[in-house]
């Protein structure tokens, strides 16, 4: 019996066929795992979108005293000078003259807000920047579960719970801080993939995303949830350092190094974006009753007491 000899030729065959074959395969697999995210994305979407049907359907929205007296009134003015070719720094016809940029909450400097004055009637932008600020929280919230390599239906439900959750739902008519703290799961994701990323190029790419969240945070504009956001990032930095480090440097000062080398761009470059919309803000504060400063009282009247 003989045994049929292999020429080279044939085992390149072979070997380019199996190759081939292992491309394919893992070609497969991606477009399949890509198709399951996007449908994860997509029902997350959905999910959060029937919260504000009424107000897609009929823009009915939820309201309270501020939604009437402040921000629709104010939306309503900008909209219309913006139509005119105006640029309205100040209003002459609220509270004995308004300075409406400098305050911030209409949104004059925060691209979102402005587009949707200038695209929309009042009421539908009202309704447009809720429902797009719900998808930021919810998308924020399911890429920063990826980035911690949850499985998709964990990070949906981390989506549906940001966005839909008691906080984000409660603060729906103060529409500045719901556009501010709908920024911070979006920036964390970030600012994760730029602590994992190995490459330069990926790592300057992820703080310069990073930078944007963070500046569209700040332009959006709310300085308390601000603060807030600022101080939920530097937490997420120490946490890293002493709690989770993997994919880090074992080393604890150089670990720290590597996350001190991501967060501090990213804080002075994205208030840096923001300062446009900041420093106006701040000189109004000076002007303000509360730029002399406050009781504590006053400034804790909606905190909860401890036992």
């Amino acid at each position: 019996m003989h045994a049929a000899l292999e020429s080279p030729a044939d085992r390149v065959a072979q070997n380019g066929s199996a190759e081939a074959t292992r491309t394919r395969s893992a070609s497969d697999a991606h477009l399949s795992s890509t198709a399951a995210t996007g449908l994860a994305i997509a029902a997350l979407l959905v999910i959060v979108s029937v919260s504000l049907a009424d107000g897609l359907l009929s823009s009915t929205v939820a309201y309270e005293r501020d939604t009437t007296v402040f921000y629709y009134p104010l939306m309503s003015w900008a909209a219309q000078q913006l139509r005119q070719g105006t640029f309205p720094l100040w209003s002459p016809q609220f509270f004995g003259g308004y300075p409406l940029f400098a305050d911030g909450e209409v949104g004059l400097g925060y691209p979102p807000a402005l587009l949707a004055l200038i695209t929309f009637s009042p009421d539908r932008a009202l309704v447009a920047l809720r429902l797009m600020h719900l998808w930021v929280a919810a998308l924020g919230a399911f890429a920063l579960a990826r980035s911690w390599r949850l499985p998709r239906s964990s990070a949906v439900l981390a989506g549906t719970v940001f966005a839909l959750g008691s906080f984000l739902q409660a603060q729906i008519h103060h529409e500045n801080i719901v556009r501010t703290a709908a920024w911070l799961p979006l920036l964390l994701a970030c600012v994760e993939h730029a602590l994992q990323a190995m490459q330069p190029r990926r790592k300057v790419g992820w703080i310069a995303c990073s930078v944007l969240v963070l500046g569209l945070a700040g332009l959006s504009l709310h300085s308390q949830m601000l603060a807030i956001d600022l101080i939920a990032l530097g937490l997420y930095g120490v946490a890293r350092w002493l709690v989770a480090p993997s994919g880090l440097p074992a080393s604890g000062w150089r670990r720290l190094g590597a996350i001190v080398g991501v967060c501090a761009p990213v804080v002075l470059l994205g208030l840096g974006m923001a300062a446009v919309q900041l420093v106006p803000l701040l000189e109004l504060a000076g002007f303000s009753p509360r730029g002399s400063g406050i009781p504590y009282a006053d400034s804790a009247a909606y905190s909860l007491t401890l036992p």
